[in-house]
Order: structure tokens, then C-alpha cells, then sequence
């Protein structure tokens, strides 16, 4: 049973700071080596007996001398000190003029952290009052824990409630954001008589769609070549994870409608100074359906719009280029397939067409 076995430890726990406690260096200054030796011999003494204290008579000194330092003669010195280390509190005197041992709720405390069942051992009452008190400490010690982590709840709690109600008004500036993209690249679609937009395109895995945005080049070719009507458009699988941009145009490039899409693409989209790239992105966007005649026509007109808003307010508002307009235009067009544009190059000029159309640019 837990009750009869030894109360002592085979270990005394003691910080390194031991010798440093306000307590400890008073008993070494005033004792010298002695008193240092002593302040660890006690506690190794009293942890090896009865664990947590010890009973003290007029041989106390003695034994401790002769035990643990092998020296009898010292036993007057040692008695000397351990009257002083109760003096100045390093044992409980309250303990000592209660059952006559030494102790201290340090040695206790340390003691019973360290026994398994500590409270089934038979101890005076000035240790069961000791241990008493670090229960009721350690209580306090964890309420008052318990509060700060109350506390820190509440307050964690305000901040995820502040942090909910930025993630709203986040969101709700990311919607308007997008709504008033989605609003602006309305302008470059193309309309249908009836004033409605036609179907969203798909990602140009099967035959691109037409210039007008709703009928594969190929196909219109291959019709108008033998004079029939071009067919109706058809549905595109699910085509997964979109390639790049780049992967795309070389794509358009490699079908027969692409020298038509160009054309057509410079015909309605040429200033001065557009470089041979954005002409080849908008012809891009023409093979696989993103942008139809109706929204280059779109386009052109904005540009000659910021144009003319530019030269009636005196460089104030609008663009000084119509090519600007068209670059902006062309890459929202783009980034609507979830694609990022290339980098336009004014190094590589497109050059004008052999006859310019009578919407051409005003100087």
C-alpha cells in the first residue's frame, strides 16, 4: 500500500539558484563555507528521511554533524545555524513551535509534487497545514487563471467579430470592384439585333468560333468558299484547365481563319503607333471567340471617344494615343478568360494598312 511505504525521496530537487535566495545568502555570509555546506546538506538530509521534514531534539546537531559531515565536533556550530535558519524563516517557525520539526513549505511543496499519493501518508498536523495552503494557493493560482483565459476569450471573440464584419466589407468592395470590371468589358461584346449578347465562348479546344463571336472561322471559310450558308454554331466540350495565352495563339495562328481575323483586327483597331503585337492578341481573341466585329467596332469606337474627350478638354481627361484605349480594351478582354495578356512592344510597329478605312484616325 501507498501508506506504508517510505515517505523519503531518492532524489532532493533543489533550482540552481538555490544558494543565491535572499535566505540562503544570509546563512552563507554569516556562517561562511559552513553555512554554504550546510544550506545543502539539510535538504538532501531532510528528502532522504521522512521526505519532508524532520523531527528536531538536543541530538539533532549532533546526528546531522556526525551523519553528514563526519565531524562531531561541529555539532555546537551546526545547532548555532540551525537556530539562525529558523530565525530568519528558512524553516517555518510555526511548524517547529508546533511539532518541534523542520521544514519549510518549499521542502513540502517540492516533497509532495514529487510522491505520487502524497496525501496517504501520515504527517504532523503542521505539514497537513502547510500542504493545506499550497492547495488553497494553487486553487486561487488556477481561478485566477481561469479569469485571464475568460478574459482573453472575450477578447479574442471581439476580434473575430471585427475581423468577420472587414471580411464583409472586403467583400463587398471586391463585388463592386468586379461588377464595375464586368460593367466596363460589356462594352467590347458584341450585340445581337435583338440587343441580347450571345453565348459565352468556349476555349477554342474544338473549332474556333466566328469573328462575329458565335460561328467558327473554319467553318465560315469552308461555306463561303462554296457559297453556302455558314453552319450554326455547335457546343464545345469541357475542356478543363485552360492552356496559357501563349499556347492559345500559336493555336490561332495555325488555322485558316487567323489572315481574316488579323486583317479585320488591324482594319478596325489600327492607330498610329500600335505595335504588331496587340493587333495579333486582338486577332487571338477574334479566332477563339472572346471578341466578335461587333465589339472591335466597340473598341475603335472608345479610342476615338477618349480622343476626342482628350482634345475638347485640353489634355485634362481621355488618352493622347487611340492605340492606349485599344490596349486596355484588348487585355481586359483577356483577363476575362481567366489569362494573363503578353507584354505589348511599341519596338515592333504594326505598319499601316495599304488603304486605310474612312474611320481612320483623326490627326
Amino acid at each position: 500500500m501507498a501508506g506504508k511505504q517510505r515517505p523519503g525521496l531518492d532524489y532532493s530537487q533543489i533550482g540552481c539558484d538555490f544558494a543565491l535566495k535572499e535566505k540562503s545568502v544570509q546563512v552563507r555570509i554569516k556562517f561562511g563555507t559552513l553555512g554554504h555546506l550546510v544550506l545543502y546538506e539539510v535538504i538532501a538530509w531532510i528528502n532522504g528521511g521522512k521526505g519532508c521534514y524532520v523531527e528536531y531534539t538536543d541530538n539533532t546537531p549532533a546526528v546531522f554533524a556526525m551523519s553528514r559531515l563526519g565531524d562531531l565536533s561541529k555539532a555546537e556550530e551546526i545547532k548555532s545555524i540551525f537556530l539562525y535558519m529558523l530565525e530568519i524563516g528558512f524553516f517555518d517557525r510555526e511548524a517547529f513551535k508546533e511539532d518541534q520539526i523542520l521544514t519549510s513549505e518549499g521542502i513540502v511543496e517540492r516533497w509532495y509534487d514529487a510522491k505520487r499519493s502524497p496525501d496517504s501518508y501520515d504527517m504532523p498536523c503542521a505539514i497537513r497545514k502547510i500542504i493545506d495552503r499550497i492547495k488553497k494557493r494553487r486553487e486561487e493560482e488556477k481561478l485566477q487563471e481561469c479569469r485571464q483565459n475568460a478574459q482573453e476569450c472575450r477578447q479574442n471573440a471581439q476580434e473575430c467579430r471585427q475581423n468577420e464584419q472587414e471580411c464583409r466589407q472586403s467583400k463587398v468592395k471586391y463585388s463592386n470592384k468586379q461588377t464595375n470590371k464586368q460593367t466596363s468589358a460589356e462594352g467590347f461584346r458584341d450585340e445581337t439585333p435583338d440587343g441580347s449578347t450571345p453565348s459565352e465562348p468556349d476555349c477554342g479546344c474544338e473549332a474556333a468560333r466566328a469573328i462575329s463571336g458565335s460561328r467558327p472561322l473554319r467553318a465560315v471559310a469552308s461555306a463561303a468558299a462554296d457559297g453556302k450558308t455558314p453552319p450554326e454554331p455547335t457546343s464545345s466540350p469541357d475542356c478543363g484547365i485552360l492552356p496559357s495565352f501563349t499556347e492559345l495563339a500559336a493555336d490561332a495562328r495555325g488555322r485558316e481563319g487567323w489572315p481574316r481575323a488579323r486583317n479585320l483586327a488591324k482594319e478596325q483597331l489600327y492607330f498610329r503607333g500600335i505595335s504588331a503585337d496587340l493587333i495579333d492578341a486582338a486577332a487571338v481573341c477574334l479566332v477563339h471567340g472572346w471578341l466578335g466585329s461587333g465589339g472591335l467596332r466597340n473598341i475603335r469606337r472608345k479610342a476615338r471617344d477618349a480622343l476626342d474627350t482628350h482634345a475638347q478638354t485640353r489634355g485634362r481627361r481621355g488618352k493622347t494615343n487611340g492605340w492606349e484605349t485599344v490596349r486596355d480594351c484588348v487585355s481586359l478582354v483577356i483577363r476575362e478568360q481567366g489569362l494573363e495578356p503578353p507584354a505589348y512592344s511599341r519596338k515592333n510597329p504594326e505598319p499601316p494598312p495599304a488603304k486605310e478605312p474612312q474611320t481612320a484616325e483623326r490627326s
